[in-house]
């Protein structure tokens, strides 16, 4: 059965109308794309805070305890979820970290882990040629190309594909294995924020596989469903993003995606880099009062925003999974 979902103030309807914002279809997924095992409720009701997108979203978890993926169910349809990108990151000016943060950061020693976390963690690696898969702004396809780099983006947003153009980068619009790109061409392919949001992660690492060359690897960075934020904030945790997020990963199901996917040499970390980040949104979205849950700031805010992120640092220390992002690093052989 497939629903729609508009505004509160209209009805509900299988026939999707012009509204000030589209009909998001969805449809059930009440299995597990790894294992097969159903799923069970986990965070139900949810509201986009973030970006407005209208609907109630509910998020399964795998019953299985051995793998715990997490998805959205019922599931928006591909072809309707581009409505949920509307206003997102990518159409705006990049966000500045304010000074509490950085500072916060230096102290810690997170500062560091955001430049390898920002680097794909190749600024140790020779050059060679890089394709990005969901670019969003350009930001990161600049600091690979800044490295030594020969970068190349892929895209689904035409309005981030226009941004990037604009600033010289070779693209690509169109889902990764519809472009049809050279097999074995490229050193490394990375996405940071990128698998969390498709609807076929395994079929997209296959082709990051195919594409590699033979000492090539692929880098993927996603929120972490085991981290300390997640334990403390449960259903407001930034990380779970509804209706953008379609599939959450922790260390372990990570690694069966991997698998899936042909790959037999990887390596699976978990980072802290972003804690503040992670922490502030989460915080806001905690707070019903807060309209603007990306920059809204103050000094409560900034106090409990430094108390959580120490709380989140300290807890690394003796539990390496508990980190806000997960980092996958996975070689071609």
């Amino acid at each position: 059965m497939i629903a729609s979902y508009r505004p509160a103030s209209i009805e509900h309807s299988n026939q999707i109308t012009t509204t000030h914002r589209p009909v998001i279809r969805t449809a059930p997924r009440p299995d597990c794309l790894l294992c097969g095992t159903p799923g069970r409720p986990l965070h139900q009701g949810l509201t986009d805070r973030v970006f407005g997108v209208p609907g109630d979203w509910h998020l399964a978890q795998c019953a299985d305890v051995r793998c715990g993926l997490i998805w959205l169910d019922p599931l928006p349809l591909e072809a309707d979820i581009g409505a949920a990108y509307r206003d997102y990151y990518t159409h705006g000016a990049a966000g500045r970290r304010g000074f509490a943060a950085t500072l916060l950061n230096g102290l810690l020693g997170l500062t560091r882990a955001q430049r390898r976390v920002n680097d794909f963690y190749l600024a140790d690696a020779p050059p060679g040629r890089l394709l990005e898969i969901g670019f969003g702004a350009g930001h990161r396809m600049a600091r690979m190309a800044a490295l030594g780099w020969t970068v190349m983006g892929q895209e689904v947003d035409p309005v981030a594909l226009d941004h990037a153009r604009q600033k010289g980068f070779e693209v690509r619009l169109g889902p990764l294995p519809g472009l049809k790109l050279d097999a074995g061409h490229y050193d490394a392919i990375v996405g940071s924020h990128v698998i969390e949001h498709l609807h076929d992660p395994v079929g997209i690492l296959r082709e990051c596989k195919r594409l590699l060359r033979e000492d090539g690897r692929v880098i993927m960075i996603t929120p972490n469903t085991a981290s300390y934020g997640h334990r403390e904030f449960r259903q407001h945790w930034i990380g779970l993003d509804p209706p953008r997020h379609i599939h959450l990963f922790n260390p372990f199901t990570m690694a069966r995606l991997a698998r899936l996917a042909g790959f037999t040499r990887f390596d699976i970390t978990t980072t802290p880099a972003h804690a503040s980040t992670f922490v502030r949104t989460s915080i806001n979205l905690s707070t019903p009062a807060v309209d603007d849950v990306l920059t809204h700031t103050s000094r409560v805010v900034q106090l409990r925003v430094a108390a959580r992120v120490i709380a989140a640092r300290a807890r690394f220390l003796w539990d390496r999974e508990c980190g806000e992002e997960l980092v996958l690093q996975a070689w071609c052989h």
